[in-house]
This record gives structure tokens, sequence and C-alpha cells, in this order.
């Protein structure tokens, strides 16, 4: 009988390992974990549209965005309507997980003192696509690229793993909120249509005009002045 648990889980972004000792060492070992997580959610997706597996996996972050933002509302006001949303947004998270199977595997590396662990997909369905985030190439399935953005929303950084703004199509790795397009293209082409585009374009527009009236009134006086 195969094994369900195969070498193909490298990829272990939880560790037991020596406590951080500064504050910047603690965010700099979550955000090094959670852009991990990022690369491999967002290579599965981009290599896996229009499959069944994908469309589960892009609405369960969509069910774990809007749950965030239900929660930061409940905090804020403690609305009823709020807090409706919430077991909704849950219940339905919770359905689309309830497919995935996994398994807890551990590894050690001895060298750095560190005991990982990851709760890895057990069975191979849907698509599998080899994702390298530098230093391991692993094989992400739907129940990986699942986990992933389940432990990115866990730690409020779902962002990091977005659709472009502009096209829509192409998921990419926000390392900040603020990066919302995957090329230059589409990030010139969201700004030539918004508000502060077209106003910057009407003021240069505007300055334009008001240069080349001055010059061709200066050329007038000049001309004027040397008329016998």
């Amino acid at each position: 009988m195969r094994n369900p648990v195969t070498p193909r889980h490298t990829a272990f972004p939880s560790a037991i390992a020596p406590q951080p000792r500064t504050e910047t060492e603690r965010r700099l070992r979550n955000r090094d974990g959670a852009f991990a997580d990022a690369i491999r959610a967002v290579e599965w997706l981009n290599a896996t549209k229009g499959s069944p597996a994908y469309k589960r996996v892009v609405g369960l972050r969509a069910h774990l965005a809007a749950l965030s933002g239900s929660m930061d509302a409940y905090q804020r006001e403690e609305a009823p309507e709020a807090l409706l949303k919430i077991r909704g947004h849950f219940r339905a998270v919770n359905e689309i997980l309830a497919r995935c199977s996994y398994v807890p595997v551990v590894a050690i590396d001895a060298k750095a003192n560190v005991l990982r662990w990851n709760a890895a997909s057990k069975a191979d369905r849907g698509p599998v696509v080899t994702v390298s985030d530098g230093e391991l190439t692993v094989e992400v399935r739907e129940a990986d690229a699942a986990m992933a953005l389940l432990r990115l929303a866990s730690g409020r950084v779902l962002y990091q793993a977005r659709l472009c703004d502009q096209c829509k199509s192409v998921w990419i790795v926000s390392g900040r909120q603020m990066d919302r397009f995957c090329s230059a293209g589409c990030r010139e082409a969201w700004y030539t249509k918004s508000d502060a585009y077209r106003q910057r374009r009407r003021e240069i527009q505007r300055n334009y005009r008001e240069q080349l009236r001055r010059k061709i009134a200066a050329e007038d006086a000049r001309q004027k002045g040397r008329r016998p």
C-alpha cells in the first residue's frame, strides 16, 4: 500500500524553533513563512485556472477575505448582521475544506536546531503544480493551496496572494498592500482610468495652453516693438 505521506512533503513553513530574541527577528520569521505560503498559493492558482479545483480555492479565498472583513466590522460595532455574516462565511469555509485531507508531518534541521512541522495534503487529488520558493521545491495540490491561504488569512496577510486589480486574470505575490498589479502595463492602464490621472492630464493641458498663450503674447509684443 502506498504511504500517503511521500517525500514530496518537504515544505514546512511552521516550526518549533528557538524563541526569537528580538521583535525584528519575530517579524522577519513570520514574514518569511507568509511569503512562502503566498508563492505556493499564487503559483498553483495561476497554473490551474478553469479547473474545478481552482474555482473551489478561489471561493475559499473570497470567503476568507469576507470573513476577515466581517470580523473587523463586528469588533467595531458588534452589529448582529456582522455576526450573521461571520457565521455564514465560517460555515462556507468549512464546507470547502471538508473535501481536503491532511496528515501531520515533521522534519528536523539539525544544523539550524529547528523541528519543522506542517499539515500536509494526504490525497493525490486534482492538479499538481511544482513550485519553488528559492530554497525548496515542492508539489502543491488543492489542499496545499487551501492551507497556504488559511495561514495567510490567520496572519491577516491574505493580500499577499491576490489578483491583479487591472486585468483580473493574473495572481500576484503582493509583499505590500500597495502592490496591486501584475505588470507595469497593468499599472499604467489602471491609472489612466483614475480620476487623479484625468485631473493631472487636465492640469497639464491647461498649463500648456497658458504657456502657449503667454508665448504668443510675448511674440506679438516683440513684433509691435520693432514696428516704426
